[in-house]
């Protein structure tokens, strides 16, 4: 599998001129999927395709050397137009610890759904590119509920509560202009076998949406 990490994109192996002319290729042809943790959509999107070809740690960004440093510099988030993103409210159980009151799982939480919102920012930068060109992003809400039932609107709170907390990013990118397609897909295996459509839960027009926003 050809990843952004492959050597056949870096300069000190092919040159700086055929290691630009392949990238743009490469992330303007090819649909890419990314997860919300660790800030890695706008580490992925956002960043020089330089510090793709680098080891992280912590999840910061490393020093950049000049063999990696192209001129002009490639974004990804100005050249891809298919991308997934994987948003997973399944981690919200795997990381709750062990014994707390019922006080403090909410403020959990919330916690959680805050940061899920910040991460999910990096990805505003593709409503300014949409303005040259289509762009299509498929939302994967993850999620592990087993007491959830077949009307996704009001059986569960946590699922609510998480489309809450992505809806201000998913109306931006809606309604922000531009040729944004945007996908909003639920998959829970212990719900379904099948991944379900739910963009229509995110149905408000722009000017409905100012409203409520407002």
């Amino acid at each position: 599998m050809v990843v952004p990490a492959s050597h056949i994109f870096n300069p000190k192996y092919v040159g700086k001129t055929i290691s630009h002319e392949i990238q743009k290729v490469y992330y303007s042809s090819n649909t890419f999927s990314v997860c919300n943790v660790e800030n890695a959509i706008s580490n992925f999107l956002n960043l020089p395709t330089g510090y793709s070809m680098q080891k992280w740690s912590d999840g910061l960004p490393p020093t950049l050397p000049e063999t990696l440093q192209l001129q002009p510099v490639i974004i990804p988030s100005d050249h891809i137009s298919h991308l997934q993103v994987r948003v997973k409210l399944e981690h919200l159980e795997s990381s709750m610890p062990k014994y707390l009151g019922q006080m403090q799982e909410y403020a959990h939480e919330q916690q959680f759904l805050r940061l899920t919102a910040l991460e999910l920012q990096g990805l505003k930068q593709l409503s300014v590119s949409s303005a040259q060109r289509k762009i299509s992003i498929e939302l994967i809400v993850m999620t592990e509920l087993p007491g959830l039932g077949t009307d996704l609107y009001d059986d569960d709170r946590r699922f609510v509560n998480f489309l809450q907390a992505i809806r201000n990013t998913v109306y931006t990118l809606i309604h922000g202009g531009g040729n944004l397609r945007v996908k909003i897909t639920h998959q829970d295996e212990s719900f379904s076998p099948f991944p379900r459509d739910i963009t229509q839960m995110f149905a408000l027009t722009k000017q409905q949406w100012e409203h409520v926003s407002t």
